[in-house]
């Protein structure tokens, strides 16, 4: 695929400019790249977004619509010669951006939404199969490639438990309500509040709640709270357990301390009081933010019915906002971005790969790496992660 045409759904929010600089950057040996950006933002007063795009490339083209009910988009597409579509929209639009990308014969990637609408991109898996391309959705951090280490970890390190402690949040302790500044869409964050969570206790998968599990940790000598939440990691945990290998394996948000106790006062028989949604607006988004990722293994030394936990090894992960992007939008469009790479490299090269198929599945069951190599190729994109050896 000497030349890309890449559609951007969702272009002129954080993450779709986001994806234009990683994009331009990591393919910018394909001298003919293009850019179609889809948004239905009313544009007025906010010229500043296309001068933003401007600086990164001159060649993009701009749409303006209703994902959800565009006659014309498709053809649209079409005609600009659409090769790749990728999805930087809410979670409840991400399946209408996947069903487009099925029916213009375009390869389809996002940054990922929640299990509901997985399930529903699942489903048309078999017409991006027959049309001999691929649809791989949950492609930024988390879930994306945290799902990938944590699959390749729990395969080819020889522990008997994994503790993940994940989470986007402001680089200092705001002081409001929410004891948080958003770094992501709003209404798909408290999405992941809500809902099953699926775990691993005692070697067999459980499901319990969003905003069980409290725990307390420590990053860089400050006090964060950690709790779990419904983030698009099902499909990973049911995998692992299925290798029966894991005893225990646990995924956790990362908070300042209060926010849990600030979530639940709206919460009523696991669904949400409609002020949420009013007061969550009066929060604004930070414009200072960190990505932690830290995933923990041990093996069981336990002897003679005695248990004792011992860490293998971990692995640290710390980005903060610097002055041309925010930490969230480094990992998750730059993730995406080494997913999408990846992906077309291993397509350019001779090999078929087609139909529905998530990104840790790709690169653990086909590529077959191991956390060593997922971590090397992250550090070679500049990246602020390491593994810590025992």
């Amino acid at each position: 695929m000497n030349n890309i045409t890449f559609a951007i759904f969702g272009a002129f929010g954080r993450q779709g400019i986001a994806l234009v600089r990683w994009l331009t950057k990591f393919f910018q040996e394909n001298s003919d790249i293009k850019f179609v950006l889809i948004d239905n933002t009313n544009m007025f007063g906010k010229t500043y977004i296309i001068d933003e795009i401007s600086k990164i490339t001159k060649n993009f083209y701009t749409y303006f619509t209703d994902i959800s009910k565009s006659k014309y988009l498709k053809k649209f597409l079409e005609e600009e010669g659409v090769n790749v579509c990728i999805g930087a929209l809410p979670s409840n639009l991400q399946y209408s951006a996947a069903k487009i990308a099925s029916g213009c014969g375009a390869h389809y990637f996002d940054l990922g939404a929640n299990n509901k609408v997985l399930e529903k991109q699942r489903g048309l898996g078999e017409k991006f199969e027959k049309n001999g391309h691929i649809i791989m959705p949950f492609c930024g951090f988390d879930p994306g490639v945290l799902n990938e280490l944590l699959i390749s970890c729990a395969r080819k390190i020889d522990c008997a438990e994994i503790k993940v402690y994940v989470g986007c949040i402001p680089a200092d302790r705001p002081n409001n309500e929410f004891h948080h500044e958003w770094t992501f869409n709003i209404k798909s964050t408290l999405e992941t509040y809500i809902g099953d969570v699926f775990i691993i206790e005692d070697g067999k998968i459980k499901n319990v709640k969003a905003l069980e599990g409290y725990r307390e940790i420590n990053i860089e000598n400050r006090r964060f709270e950690a709790f779990q939440t419904n983030c698009g990691n099902g499909d990973t945990i049911k995998l692992i357990a299925s290798d029966n290998k894991l005893k225990n394996c646990e995924i956790f948000t990362v908070r300042y301390p209060g926010h849990l106790k600030a979530i639940e006062k709206y919460l009523t028989s696991n669904s949400f009081n409609k002020s949420i949604f009013s007061e969550a607006q009066k929060i604004p988004y930070s414009k200072k933010d960190m990505a932690f990722l830290r995933i923990i293994m041990n093996k069981d030394f336990g002897e003679n019915g005695k248990i004792d936990i011992h860490k293998v090894c971990e692995i640290e992960w710390i980005e903060y906002a610097d002055n041309t992007q925010m930490a969230i939008e480094k990992v998750t469009a730059g993730c995406a971005t080494l997913f999408i790479k990846r992906v077309l490299d291993y397509i350019n090269s001779g090999s078929r790969l087609s139909g529905f198929m998530l990104p840790e599945t790709f690169s653990n069951d086909i590529l077959n790496l191991g956390p060593e190599d997922i971590v090397g190729k992250l550090q070679e994109y500049g990246f602020n992660i390491t593994l810590i050896p025992e």
